[in-house]
């Protein structure tokens, strides 16, 4: 009796597991359409970048005090959003 119900149990969690994955690649069809439409009205413009931020980045940058680690850190950024203002930098500087 014990194994039945282990199976049956089995069976519902992976129907339900099968639901939400398709539910999943529904809402991300839709999202994916969405911006499609978007970008095709010129109204998309993806997410906008935080120019505070990457001020405060730069200025840390340019003191050359801080490795990339610890200006990440102070600014309550990732590694790479720092390592990008910097190449934006050097870049502007080119």
């Amino acid at each position: 009796m014990r194994s039945i119900l282990t199976a049956i149990n089995s069976m519902l969690l992976e129907i339900l597991a099968a639901s939400a994955y398709k539910e999943y690649k529904e809402r991300e069809r839709k999202q994916k359409e969405g911006i499609t439409r978007a970008k095709a009205k010129g109204v998309y413009k993806g997410r906008q970048a935080d120019t505070q931020k990457h001020e405060q980045i730069k200025k840390l940058i340019r003191t050359n005090e801080f490795s990339l680690n610890e200006v990440a850190s102070i600014s309550g950024v990732s590694r790479r959003t720092v390592t990008r203002v910097k190449k934006g930098l050097i870049c502007a500087l080119e």
